[in-house]
């Protein structure tokens, strides 16, 4: 139960953290989406029953603290697709490499940019989309593959020393 709490609080300090501190340089915008993160360490570690209830709550705190970008309920959406992709790697031979959550982190990353940059700037779109991906979604996809590590490193720790780890055929 105690891990619950530290889960929660660490996605409510993520999505603090993601909403408040932007950067941008020469006109990328460099911001690591650590909610998305947790959503996708947490469905590796722990299955997708506990990602999803994760990517809805994220989504949720994102939308409180965002309310601006997107309609609330439109970031709980992407992140629970994003939570799907994640899952669909869990019975995968190469679980014990890191290069297996890497890869799901960067698909993840792209899939959620993606879908966002489609709901806010989708009429923005129609001509060539090349540009506004590379300074768009580029950065933030290399920022989240190199944060993942720590982060699925982070929750693996959690979860070892403070989960129960349910059945397989729970998950």
């Amino acid at each position: 139960m105690f891990i619950y709490l530290i889960i929660a609080a660490m996605m409510f300090l993520s999505g603090l953290v993601q909403t408040s501190f932007p950067v941008t340089v020469s006109q990328l915008e460099l911001r690591a989406d650590f909610v998305l993160l947790l959503v996708v360490a947490i469905t590796l570690v722990r299955g997708l029953r506990e990602g999803l209830a994760w990517a809805f709550i994220g989504g949720a705190l994102l939308g409180v603290l965002a309310p601006h970008t997107l309609p609330l309920g439109s970031y709980s959406l992407l992140l629970i697709v994003v939570a799907v992709v994640a899952s669909l790697s869990q019975n995968n031979l190469f679980e014990s490499s890191l290069i297996m959550p890497l890869a799901i982190v960067a698909i993840a990353s792209l899939t959620f940019r993606i879908l966002l940059l489609l709901a806010t700037q989708g009429a923005a779109l129609r001509g060539d989309p090349g540009p506004m991906l590379l300074r768009l979604v580029l950065p933030a996809l290399i920022i989240d593959v190199v944060l993942a590590p720590l982060i699925y490193a982070l929750i693996s720790w959690l979860d070892g020393r403070l989960g129960r780890r349910l059945p397989v055929e729970w998950q």
